[in-house]
């Protein structure tokens, strides 16, 4: 998993710093925070099967009892940290548009907390989530950032999302 977030995140941060939407000062502090949680990512060795696109539109539920009817669009499947699978829903429904697309519009952006009950985390993956989770999260709002501003112009939500939370740890 390490090689994977080097190889992802390495190259997003270059070209955001490189377009001027991060500063350097901002992808250190990023390379800093991955560095801290290279032995928790390290750790992590046994892998579970991942949808790997796990928004908004990829989920189904009756809206009278808000059960879950289904799940599709599972071309990204892989195997890996189950917390990673929940990061990529974290950043794609905590935005106001969905995810890379930018296309599909919330009408209630804090589904979130709701994902994470029905899930039903065991301990290790519960705790797993409480070290790993944020750090996942500005990971994947950093490869969404290089896609290009959001609807219409406007700033790229995964970006706007990033800037806050290194704002306050970059000073």
């Amino acid at each position: 998993m390490v090689d994977e977030i080097r190889c992802e995140l390495d190259p997003a941060l270059a070209e955001l710093v490189a377009i001027g939407s991060l500063t350097r000062a901002h992808a250190d502090a990023l390379g800093v925070e991955m560095q801290e949680l290279l032995p928790a990512i390290g750790a992590v060795t046994e892998g579970r099967l991942l949808h790997g696109d796990l928004a908004r539109m990829h989920v189904f539920v009756e809206p009278e009892h808000g059960s879950l009817t289904g799940i599709v669009d599972w071309g990204d499947l892989q195997v890996g940290d189950p917390v990673w699978d929940l990061a990529i829903a974290r950043c794609d429904f905590s935005s106001p548009s969905e995810g890379s697309l930018r296309v599909h519009h919330s009408r209630n952006a804090t589904l979130f907390p709701y994902l994470v009950d029905g899930y039903g985390a065991d301990p290790v993956v519960a705790e797993c989530m409480a070290l790993l989770g944020d750090f996942y999260l500005a990971y994947r709002q950093a490869w969404v950032a290089t896609l290009g501003p959001g609807a219409g112009g406007e700033p790229n939500p995964s970006l706007t999302m990033l800037l806050e939370r290194l704002r306050s740890q970059v000073r």
